[in-house]
């Protein structure tokens, strides 16, 4: 009946949302006036939009002008789900694509590109800080519709790096979603030319950045003296190191 099940009409029917206008107790035939099949139709309509049959309830008895503030609320709602969804849409995204590099097994050539400035949120490494420690950091980091900062925000690591291609990590650096965007309390990976690579798989990153740096210095560029790693693949989808993909942007003046 108006596409609803007969077991969600029976489950109406409990609710007292809705009340047959006559029943055949010697079939169990139930008999809906026509009315009342708009109202199984309303709410189907309202179950849809993701309200509750208790908050149906309710709303039955609200006046019309109450009824559109709750639809409003109810939108709010709605559209923090798309854009939870849409997010996650985004980070499997990402995903494939550095897979797609793992599995073709081929790097990118180096090339240069500008950035402007990047606004995200730090986690200073210490000596002896425990994995359980970063993640119970990360957890403070979760702001934005409640949903995993690694999903949110892009992973990646800040360094310092010297013209010898010695690599120094500064910190774990948790960059926004919107990187362009600059929430309270949160650091900055500076805008200007860098030179990137893609690194799939484990590698000497000693010998990688050196590699790096001289073509860096064969173009006639200076170091800034800091660089940074983005997670492409970031290690939440598989525990095997030579599954990573990374990116290493070094800064040039």
């Amino acid at each position: 009946m108006a596409g609803v099940s007969v077991q969600a009409i029976r489950h109406y029917e409990t609710m007292d949302l809705i009340s047959p206008s006559a029943v055949d107790y010697k079939n169990g035939y139930r008999y809906f006036s026509e009315d009342t099949i708009g109202d199984i139709w309303r709410i189907s309509v309202l179950q849809s939009a993701g309200f509750s049959l208790k908050e149906i309830q309710d709303m039955s008895e609200l006046e019309p002008g109450d009824t559109a503030s709750i639809l409003l609320e109810q939108r709010a709602k709605l559209k923090e789900k798309l854009t939870r969804e849409q997010i996650a849409l985004q980070y499997i995204d990402k995903q494939i694509s550095a897979l797609k590099k793992y599995s073709q097994g081929t790097e990118q050539q180096g090339r240069y590109k500008t950035f402007e400035d990047r606004f995200g949120q730090t986690i200073v490494t210490t000596d002896g800080r425990s994995l359980l420690e970063h993640f119970e950091k990360l957890k403070s980091l979760k702001g934005s519709l409640g949903l995993n900062p690694d999903m949110v925000n892009q992973a990646s690591r800040q360094l310092n790096i010297s013209p010898q291609g010695n690599a120094e990590l500064l910190q774990l650096f948790s960059i926004n979603h919107d990187s362009r965007k600059r929430n309270r309390g949160d650091d900055i990976q500076k805008s200007g030319l860098y030179y990137c690579r893609t690194i799939i798989g484990r590698e000497n990153l000693s010998v990688f950045y050196k590699q790096m740096i001289r073509r860096i210095q064969e173009d006639g560029h200076t170091l800034r003296g800091d660089a940074i790693e983005i997670l492409l693949i970031d290690g939440n989808l598989t525990r095997n190191s030579d599954g990573l993909v990374r990116e290493v942007q070094i800064a040039i003046c």
